[in-house]
């Protein structure tokens, strides 16, 4: 059932565009014990609250300063810290 709640919810984000999202962005430490993703707190305006909250990144760079891309459909959210 996981599995395919999962790819549902992948499915239901196709074809839907990014939204790009000024934010309030803090550096929470890492992912898990021994990945090397960090865990950034993010806060977005009221009307993407939603998305609050912390979300992996697993590039070593600096995210595009304080801007994210996020979409979102009745199944899923995405949010990515570069262009897509």
């Amino acid at each position: 059932m996981w599995s395919l709640a999962s790819l549902s919810g992948a499915a239901s984000l196709w074809g839907k565009p990014f939204e790009r999202v000024a934010v309030e962005m803090t550096v929470e430490g890492s992912c898990g014990r021994y990945s090397r993703p960090r865990k950034l707190a993010v806060r977005l305006p009221e009307s993407h609250r939603d998305f609050d909250g912390s979300w992996c990144e697993g590039s070593f760079e600096t995210p595009d300063g304080e801007t994210v891309y996020v979409r979102r459909s009745l199944f899923a959210r995405e949010l990515r810290f570069s262009r897509p």
